[in-house]
């Protein structure tokens, strides 16, 4: 679907808007969107990490030297 919102891709799916990152990327890729912390989700080597605010102490913990950015849950 051309239009569609969230497309699949070889590192995983992908959110065209907004954002323009993966979801739990099973490969490096420039913006990852991590759901949780677990190690099948939060996986090295991209080059920067989106995540709800509560899990950015296990995800750093996981990726050191990632660039982490937080958001607030309301």
């Amino acid at each position: 679907m051309p239009d569609s919102v969230i497309a699949e891709t070889s590192a995983g799916l992908y959110l065209r808007r907004p954002g323009g990152l993966h979801i739990d990327p099973w490969q490096p890729v420039e913006r990852a969107l991590v759901t949780h912390a677990h190690s099948d989700h939060a996986r090295p080597g991209s080059a920067s990490y989106l995540c709800a605010a509560p899990g950015e102490a296990v995800l750093r913990r996981r990726i050191p030297d990632g660039v982490i950015e937080t958001l607030r849950l309301r």
